[in-house]
């Protein structure tokens, strides 16, 4: 048996109202999805420019470092050679105080010798012997 065709008439009519319905929804969907590709795309690309500038932070980083390291090699060296130069300076400090007390022993052994040698001097005037020999010779003799 066949349907009435008003029956189909209005049957196909629903349908196609539910089908235009259906459509403009996902027409609607379609926007929206859209939508949350063109967000999603800027912020990847938003996202994508982070990363470039954090990867370029992490080679500046690298290259700082490398200085930083080099920087503290030299600082060693620079600290192991002032350990040395004071190690040098305390024992030349050490020779200059030594040298310093024979320099005072021998000042005053020499200041000893002088004053024996004016009281020989001295003696040596007094003598009779000794004195005519200044005379003449002060004289012009």
């Amino acid at each position: 048996m066949l349907m009435d065709p008003m029956k189909i008439f209005t049957r196909s009519e629903r349908l196609i109202n539910r089908l235009e319905k259906a459509v403009v929804k996902l027409d609607s969907a379609i926007d929206g999805t859209s939508d949350v590709v063109v967000i999603a795309g800027n912020s990847l690309k938003a996202l994508e420019s982070t990363i470039d500038r954090t990867e370029q932070t992490f080679n500046r980083m690298d290259v700082t470092l490398d200085r930083v390291n080099s920087t503290i090699d030299r600082m060693d060296s620079l600290m192991d050679t002032v350990g040395e130069t004071f190690e040098r300076v305390n024992s030349v400090s050490v020779r200059m105080e030594r040298i310093m007390s024979e320099l005072e022993d021998r000042m005053k052994q020499v200041e000893k010798a002088i004053d024996l040698t004016a009281r020989a001097t001295s003696a040596l005037e007094r003598l009779p012997l000794t004195k005519r020999f200044f005379d003449q010779h002060n004289n012009g003799e």
